[in-house]
C-alpha cells in the first residue's frame, strides 16, 4: 500500500495526466486479488494488474477514459484472448486524474499582480509571465504564484495548451505586444482566452485575425474587454475580481 501512494504521489508531482486502476471485484481464478492497484500515464502501465494481453487491452481503455475525464467500471475475461487460462473475470475500477486548471497571465503589472492574489486560493495553478526585470521580483507575488521571468512571447511555447484546463489573461503595458501574443494564442487549444482592453480594441484585433485567416468560431471565443460586469469602479483590485468572476465560471 505504501508503494502505491508513493507512486502516487510522484505522479502528480509530475502534473501529468494519468489513470488509477484498482480491481474491485474478480470471479474465478485471477491472478491478482481484489485491491490491486496500478496505474497508466504516457502509454504505459505503471505496476501490474496481471499481465499478458490483458494489460495490452487496458491500454487503449484507459486513454478514452482520459479522454472522457469520467471514471469508469469494466469488465475483463481472463480467456485465450487475453494469453490468459486463468478462466477468471476481474472488474476494473478507472479513475482519472488529468492535469489541473492553469492560469497563465501575461503580464505582471498593476493588473496583472491583482489578478494573481485574487486567484491565488483559487483551484486553479496560476502563473505570471513577465519580461520587464523591475517586476520579476518573485516576493511581489502570493507564494502559490508561479513567476515566468521571460519574453512574452518565449513564454507561450513552454505552456501544455488544452482545450479544457488552460485559461489565458493578456495584459501586458503594450496594445502591439498583447496583439502579438494573441496571434500566437489562438491558433492553440485553450478553455479561456482574455485580453484585456476596451471594445474598440476588440474590433481592431478581431478584423486584423479575421484578416489572417482566423475562423469566425474561433474569435468568438476571445473575451474582450475582459470580465463581468459586476463592479462599477476601475482600480486594478476591482477589474480584477471582475476577471475573476468570468474565470471562475468557466471552472
Amino acid at each position: 500500500m505504501l508503494d502505491v501512494l508513493k507512486k502516487e504521489i510522484e505522479l502528480r508531482n509530475l502534473d501529468k495526466p494519468y489513470v488509477k486502476l484498482i480491481i474491485v471485484d474478480k470471479k474465478g481464478s485471477t491472478p491478482r486479488g481484489i485491491g490491486t492497484t496500478c496505474f497508466y500515464s504516457d502509454g504505459k502501465i505503471i505496476g501490474t494488474i496481471g499481465g499478458g494481453r490483458l494489460e495490452i487491452e487496458i491500454i487503449p481503455f484507459c486513454e478514452r477514459i482520459l479522454n472522457d475525464e469520467k471514471p469508469q467500471l469494466k469488465e475483463f475475461v481472463l480467456d485465450e484472448d487475453t494469453d490468459q487460462m486463468c478462466g477468471g473475470r476481474v472488474t476494473i475500477y478507472a479513475e482519472p486524474h488529468t492535469s489541473q486548471n492553469e492560469l497563465y497571465i501575461f503580464g505582471g503589472g498593476n493588473v496583472g499582480l491583482a489578478l494573481a492574489k485574487v486567484m491565488a486560493d483559487t483551484p486553479l495553478k496560476i502563473y505570471v509571465i513577465e519580461q520587464r526585470k523591475e517586476l520579476q521580483d518573485k516576493n511581489r507575488y502570493p507564494n502559490s504564484v508561479k513567476l515566468m521571468p521571460m519574453p512574452y512571447l518565449d513564454a507561450v511555447s513552454k505552456i501544455n495548451f488544452s482545450d479544457k484546463s488552460t485559461f489565458i489573461c493578456i495584459m501586458t503595458y503594450s496594445h502591439n505586444i498583447d496583439e502579438q501574443i494573441l496571434h500566437q494564442v489562438i491558433v492553440k487549444p485553450y478553455w479561456y482566452l482574455g485580453i484585456i482592453g476596451s471594445k474598440r480594441k476588440a474590433v481592431k484585433f478581431f478584423a486584423r485575425l479575421k484578416e489572417n485567416g482566423i475562423p469566425e468560431e474561433k474569435i468568438s471565443t476571445i473575451h474582450c474587454p475582459i470580465g463581468i460586469d459586476i463592479v462599477k469602479g476601475h482600480s486594478p483590485a476591482e477589474i480584477a475580481i471582475s476577471i475573476a468572476a468570468e474565470i471562475l465560471s468557466y471552472v
